[in-house]
C-alpha cells in the first residue's frame, strides 16, 4: 500500500509539472517564434525598397548598411531571449547593394572564403561569404596616410608613453579624441566590422605602410570596445612583416620544435624564479619579436614570438607591466626588461596567427 502511494505521488507530481509548464512553454515558443518572424519580416521589407538599385554615395551606403547592422545586432545581442534569425544571403546583398564591383574568391579569411567588394569614393565595403551565406562585413574608410617601419615604431611608443604619463587624470580615450589626446599622427584607415562571430571590438584604426596586397601586414593597430554608446580605446598593437616571413619554411620546422622544447625548460616557472632572464634571452633564441600589444586598462605590454613546428604553432609571449617603469625611449630598450612570466599557448593554424587576410583592404 505504501509503495502504491509513492508511485501515485510521483505520477501526480509529473502531471502537475506537465499541466503547469505546458502553457508556459506554449507562450514562450509563441513569443520566440513571433520575434523570429518579426525580425526576418522587417529585414526583408527594409531591403526590398532598394530593389538592387545602385548606391549613390557614402550616406546612401551607410543607410543601407545600417539595416544589416541592426539585423545582426538583433540576432546576436538580444538580452531577454535568443532570437534565431535567418542567415543573410548573397541574394539579400544583391537586393540591398546591387552587383559588387569585384569578387575575390578562394582566400583565407577568419569568416568565409570569398569577398564581395563595393567601392564608393575612399570607402570600401567588403562582404565575406561562405557559399551563399554572408558571414560578416568590413567597412573601410581609407585616408591615404602611409608610414615606414621607424615611423610606426614612433607612433606605438608615443601612444604608450603618453598614456603612461596621463593615467592619473583618468582621461578617456575614444575613437573621436585619441589622436589629439595621445598626440599621434593621422590614421591610414578606419575599419568597422560586423558579423555573427565578430568580437566586441568592432572598430579598428590602422597605421600602416600601404604595401600589402590585401589587409595591412606591417602596422600599428588600435582596437576599440563599445561601452555606453562610446568607443573606448582598449589595446594598441605593433606588428612586423619581417618577423613571420619564414614561418612556412619546412626546413626549419624540426629545428623550431627543438628550440621550443628548450624554451619550455629554460623559461619554466622554477627557472624564472632562480634566474634573472631578460627579453634579450628570448630574442637570442627566437630572433625579433612578432608583435607588441599594449593594454590601456592594465598598462601591460605583451611581447610575442611564434614558433612553427611540424604538428602545430605555438605563441611564446611574456607580459611586462609598465606602470612603474620609466618612459621607453626606444623599442631597443625592451631587450633589457626582466622576464618574470613566459606563456606558450598552442595555435593550430598558421592562418590564425598571420591573419594577413583578416579582411580585404582597399
Amino acid at each position: 500500500m505504501k509503495k502504491t502511494l509513492i508511485v501515485l505521488g510521483i505520477i501526480s507530481f509529473i502531471v502537475i509539472i506537465i499541466v503547469f509548464f505546458s502553457p508556459v512553454r506554449y507562450f514562450y515558443e509563441l513569443f520566440h517564434n513571433n520575434q523570429h518572424a518579426i525580425a526576418n519580416r522587417e529585414f526583408k521589407k527594409a531591403i526590398k525598397k532598394f530593389d538592387s538599385s545602385d548606391v549613390t554615395g557614402k550616406d546612401d551606403l551607410l543607410e543601407r548598411l545600417k539595416i544589416i547592422d541592426n539585423y545582426i545586432n538583433e540576432g546576436s545581442e538580444s538580452i531577454l531571449i535568443s532570437v534565431d534569425i535567418d542567415d543573410i544571403t548573397y541574394d539579400n546583398m544583391i537586393t540591398l547593394f546591387n552587383e559588387p564591383d569585384e569578387t575575390i574568391s578562394s582566400v583565407s579569411l577568419q569568416e568565409g572564403n570569398t569577398v564581395h567588394q563595393y567601392k564608393i569614393d575612399n570607402t570600401t565595403l567588403n562582404f565575406h561569404s561562405t557559399g551563399d551565406i554572408i558571414d560578416a562585413f568590413y567597412l573601410e574608410d581609407f585616408y591615404n596616410n602611409f608610414y615606414d617601419s621607424n615611423e610606426l615604431d614612433d607612433i606605438f611608443l608615443t601612444a604608450i608613453n603618453n598614456h603612461s604619463n596621463r593615467t592619473s587624470d583618468n582621461t578617456q580615450y575614444t575613437d573621436e579624441n585619441f589622436e589629439n589626446t595621445l598626440d599621434i599622427k593621422e590614421a591610414s584607415r578606419h575599419v568597422y566590422r560586423m558579423g555573427w562571430t565578430i568580437p566586441s571590438n568592432k572598430d579598428l584604426i590602422y597605421y600602416d605602410d600601404g604595401k600589402a596586397k590585401y589587409s595591412p601586414e606591417e602596422y600599428v593597430l588600435l582596437k576599440f570596445n563599445k561601452k555606453y554608446n562610446t568607443n573606448h580605446l582598449r589595446t594598441i598593437e605593433r606588428r612586423y612583416r619581417e618577423s613571420f616571413t619564414d614561418l612556412y619554411d619546412k626546413d626549419k620546422l624540426q629545428e623550431n620544435e627543438e628550440t621550443f622544447q628548450h624554451i619550455l625548460k629554460k623559461f619554466s616557472i622554477e627557472e624564472l624564479q632562480n634566474n634573472d632572464y631578460t627579453v634579450q634571452d628570448l630574442e637570442d633564441l627566437l630572433g625579433d619579436f612578432y608583435t607588441l600589444r599594449y593594454h590601456f586598462d592594465y598598462e601591460e605590454l605583451t611581447i610575442s614570438w611564434y614558433v612553427a613546428q611540424p604538428r602545430n604553432m605555438n605563441e611564446v609571449r611574456t607580459v611586462i607591466n609598465l606602470s612603474e617603469l620609466p618612459t621607453i625611449e626606444s623599442l631597443d630598450d625592451l631587450s633589457s626588461f626582466k622576464i618574470t612570466y613566459v606563456d606558450t599557448p598552442a595555435r593550430n593554424k598558421y592562418e590564425s596567427i598571420l591573419e594577413t587576410n583578416t579582411y580585404i583592404a582597399k
